[in-house]
C-alpha cells in the first residue's frame, strides 16, 4: 500500500506521482483503480522532438481526462536482469547494472543476510531468482478523484510495454525526378496524418502548433510539404467536415417536414 490521501492535506491541485517497483515475477499494477496502457507507437511531426515535454504534458493530461481522472498509466514495463543483455528497443538510456539496481532496494542482487527478514516479503518466497522486472506506473490524482490510498499487486506478467512516439525525418537531395515528386506528395499525405494525429493525442486546437512547426528545422524545402503550410489546410478541411453534419441535417429535417404536409395533404 503507498498512503496518497495525506499528501492532500496541504494541496488543492492535481498531483503527480510516479512509481517505479522492481520484482522477481513481473510486472505489478494498482488493485485499487483501472490500469490503462498510456497511448503510444504512434508517428507524430518531426517538430514534436524539440519541445517533447510540451507534447507529452498535453498528451497525458488528454488521456487522464478521457479516463475519467481515476486511473493508473503504465509508461514502462521490461525486463531488466542483469543477464538480460536485450535490455530495450528502442534503448533510450543506458541499462542499469546490478550495482545500480542494488542500490535502488533489488536485495536478492547482492546475496542476504538470512539472519534478518524485516525487508523481506513474506508472501513471496525466494527462488533465488536473479530476474529484476522494472514496472512505471504514472497516476495524476487529487481530492475528487482519488477516493483511497493506492494498493499493488505483483503478477505474473512479463510482457514489456514501452511509451514511444515516432518521428520520421523526410529525404533530402534533389527530388525533381519522376520518383521524387511522388514522394514528395506522398510525403505531405504522410506529414496531414501526423498532424491530426498529434491533435487526436493531446486534444489540443491546430492552431497551438503553428509557432512550433514555422519554428523548427523542416528538412525540406518544398513549401508544399512543410508542417506550417499543412496546419491551416487541415484546419480549412476540419472546419469544412464539421460544417456536413449540421447540413445534412437540416436537409433531413426539411425532406421529413415535406414528407409529413405530403400526408397531412393526403397527396402521398
Amino acid at each position: 500500500m503507498l498512503p496518497i490521501r495525506l499528501g492532500m492535506a496541504n494541496s488543492d491541485g492535481d498531483q503527480d506521482l510516479v512509481v517505479y517497483a522492481f520484482t522477481r515475477k513481473g510486472r505489478i499494477e494498482c488493485t485499487n483503480y483501472r490500469n490503462v496502457n498510456i497511448a503510444t507507437d504512434k508517428n507524430v511531426p518531426l517538430f514534436v522532438q524539440k519541445n517533447f515535454g510540451a507534447f507529452y504534458n498535453n498528451l497525458f493530461n488528454h488521456q487522464w481526462n478521457n479516463e475519467d481522472k481515476s486511473v493508473a498509466f503504465l509508461e514502462y514495463a521490461w525486463d531488466v536482469s542483469p543477464q538480460n543483455f536485450y535490455h530495450c528497443d528502442p534503448c533510450i538510456a543506458t541499462a542499469p547494472s546490478q550495482q545500480d539496481l542494488v542500490q535502488s532496494g533489488v536485495w536478492w542482487l547482492n546475496g542476504k543476510d538470512w539472519s534478518d527478514y524485516s525487508d523481506v516479503d513474506n508472501d513471496e518466497q525466494d527462488n533465488v531468482s536473479k530476474n529484476v522486472h522494472f514496472t512505471r506506473l504514472h497516476f495524476r490524482y487529487n481530492r475528487r478523484s482519488f477516493a483511497q490510498d493506492l494498493m499493488f499487486q505483483v503478477t505474473p506478467n512479463t510482457e514489456t510495454f514501452q511509451a514511444r512516439y515516432i518521428i520520421t525525418h523526410p529525404a533530402t537531395g534533389d527530388l525533381s525526378c519522376d520518383a521524387g515528386k511522388k514522394y514528395l506528395q506522398d510525403l505531405k499525405q504522410r506529414r496531414k496524418k501526423e498532424l491530426q494525429e498529434l491533435t487526436a493525442l493531446t486534444g489540443t486546437n491546430m492552431n497551438n502548433w503553428q509557432d512550433d512547426a514555422t519554428a523548427s528545422n523542416e528538412e525540406t524545402s518544398d513549401k508544399e510539404a512543410q508542417y506550417a503550410t499543412l496546419i491551416p489546410q487541415i484546419k480549412s478541411e476540419t472546419d469544412r467536415d464539421k460544417s456536413l453534419p449540421a447540413g445534412m441535417i437540416l436537409i433531413s429535417a426539411v425532406l421529413l417536414g415535406g414528407a409529413g404536409i405530403m400526408r397531412w395533404k393526403g397527396i402521398v
